[in-house]
């Protein structure tokens, strides 16, 4: 799935497809890591984020929440 290239979506679909997106990634954070209560606290967070990033159609806001939940990952 392809965050770049949305031009054509509209909000709505557009902040829907980051939201899964970031619950796709989170899903697979915390079976890497076991720090469940933890990560998920700052994965939900930075999901809220990067929907209000998305609907208000701020490319740079989204790619720096979503470097933000990579960062969250490796700690």
């Amino acid at each position: 799935m392809k965050l770049t290239d949305d031009r054509n979506m509209s909000t709505k679909k557009r902040g829907l497809r980051v939201r899964v997106v970031c619950k796709l990634v989170l899903r697979k954070l915390l079976v890497k890591t076991k720090k469940f209560g933890e990560l998920w606290r700052v994965g939900s967070l930075l999901l809220r984020d990067i929907a209000d990033a998305a609907e208000a159609n701020e490319a740079g806001g989204r790619r720096a929440a979503l470097k933000l939940l990579q960062h969250a990952a490796r700690e």
